[in-house]
């Protein structure tokens, strides 16, 4: 969206430029919203062409962003003979009213980037034009404000606001234009001084058929600075069209070429725009998330592509001795386990020891616990037979309650195995390693044999002594 004087869609280089349905004159009684194209000051134009005369035609100018869709806002009017002033179309031009209303229309029709270039150093207007950025931030719109052309460090408005891309501009030594204000507004600068566009007023009057060669001339201003970085924010988006305006400014620090003073300064921001490194940040698999591993280690490096436009899931580390419960948000483990984060999700900007910038990944926590083996009990209701019950106790941690088998009034307890010595176990019994455990019935002694039959068992003793009473009985009689 381009909130400016309008857009001259006749012009030779500007036939072809695509423009959105919801383009509208906002000036007037309301009665003209089809009147966009009505540029009387030649502004808007110069600021679209920029962005997106047609590109590669042999005709003009060539700009950064031809197939974007333009939704052109006019907010912007004055006297002019190719338009003469008509109030109906042209009353209510400038006001902070106007330009605000615009934002919130084009958040609310699809605008994917928005870029003013125009303010006021009034502060009186920041409420206004705040909460109208504030609602089109919210819907991940990247809004980018010329910085102003004052030359001093006052504030201009909507520049200053929160959640704006301010820009400043530069000239083609990459060196600030001194007309350029500088304060805490500029994030980035760009290219602003003696910038080739089209100017339908060249020399003042509006071109013609014989004069419109004059039109491709140039400008100078942040005015033209801050399309230049609306085209490669429209670019990103197209790689990635969930960047917001954090994000996108994350990049413009990580990518800007620093200018000025080491690290960001209030004449140059983060830097001089760096346009293919910022889309080749998008595209590369080079970023990684900050994660914190307390010892554990990853098999392989952890990167990904924050154009990549989908969720990115988290590696899963290794640490001997250890079991890993999960990646957490937080010190205190307590945000999380998480398994997934977006690929767009930004941590900390964190100045490098050479005073260039990274934007740093999400920051997560991983979480551990001691590796404890877990060992099989096995309970027999008879030597041979298949397994009764089975637990999984944790080493050095006690059996707790026995199961009862059926029969329980003969019933006597588990012991570790038949034969001996047997050796009987309780709830309070420590586990150490897997363990056999078989039942015991009233009639069987700690040191006998046990020997099962279904499920009790008879001693070795007792067998042997109705053995031989049934062979004395026999013959003896």
């Amino acid at each position: 969206a381009i909130i400016d004087s309008g857009f001259d869609i006749e012009h030779e280089d500007l036939q072809n430029v695509k423009i959105s349905p919801y383009s509208r004159n906002l000036l007037g009684d309301g009665t003209h919203p089809e009147s966009w194209m009505r540029d009387q000051k030649g502004h808007g134009t110069f600021v679209g062409s920029l962005i997106a005369a047609e590109t590669g035609n042999g005709v003009g100018i060539a700009s950064l962003a031809d197939q974007a869709e333009l939704m052109i806002l006019r907010v912007v009017s004055t006297h002019c003979n190719r338009f003469p002033y008509d109030a109906a179309c042209d009353s209510g031009s400038g006001t902070v009213a106007k330009v605000a209303s615009a934002i919130c229309y084009a958040a609310d029709h699809g605008a994917d980037v928005i870029n003013i270039s125009m303010g006021a150093a009034d502060v009186s207007y920041s409420a206004t034009l705040q909460s109208a950025v504030d609602y089109a931030k919210e819907q991940g719109i990247i809004v980018v404000v010329a910085a102003g052309n004052g030359g001093g460090s006052a504030l201009y408005y909507p520049a200053a606001c929160d959640g704006v891309i301010g820009v400043g501009a530069v000239d083609s030594y990459g060196i600030r234009w001194s007309f350029s204000q500088h304060n805490s507004s500029v994030d980035t600068v760009a290219p602003g001084h003696q910038v080739m566009g089209i100017d339908i007023y060249p020399n003042g009057a509006a071109y013609t058929e014989g004069t419109i060669s004059s039109t491709y001339t140039e400008g100078s201003g942040t005015s033209y600075a801050a399309p230049i970085v609306s085209a490669f924010a429209a670019l990103a988006k197209q790689v990635c069209p969930d960047l917001d305006h954090d994000g996108f400014l994350m990049l413009l620090a990580e990518g800007g070429e620093d200018k000025g003073i080491d690290g960001r300064d209030d004449y140059y921001g983060y830097g001089l725009l760096k346009g293919a490194a910022l889309i080749e940040f998008l595209l590369e698999e080079s970023r990684t998330a900050d994660l914190q591993l307390y010892g554990g280690s990853l098999e392989e490096p952890f990167v990904y592509a924050i154009g990549s436009g989908s969720r990115i899931r988290l590696p899963i580390p290794v640490w001997e001795d250890h079991v890993f419960t999960g990646w957490y948000r937080d010190e205190a483990l307590t945000d999380g386990p998480v398994e997934t984060f977006d690929s767009l999700e930004f941590g900390e900007l964190v100045q490098n020891e050479d005073f260039s910038y990274t934007a740093m990944g999400p920051a997560f926590y991983a979480g551990w616990e001691d590796y404890v083996p877990v060992y099989p009990v096995w309970f027999f209701l008879e030597d041979g037979a298949e397994i009764w019950q089975q637990l999984e106790v944790a080493e050095g941690d006690t059996l707790g309650t026995l199961p009862v088998p059926d029969g329980a009034d003969s019933f006597t307890g588990w012991y570790t195995r038949p034969g001996r010595p047997l050796t009987r176990v309780t709830a309070a019994t420590e586990v150490n390693g897997p363990l056999k455990l078989y039942a015991c019935w009233s009639g069987d002694g700690p040191g006998e044999k046990l020997l099962y039959r279904g499920g009790a068992a008879a001693s070795l003793l007792s067998r042997l002594a109705d053995f031989w009473k049934a062979l004395w009985d026999a013959i003896f009689g």
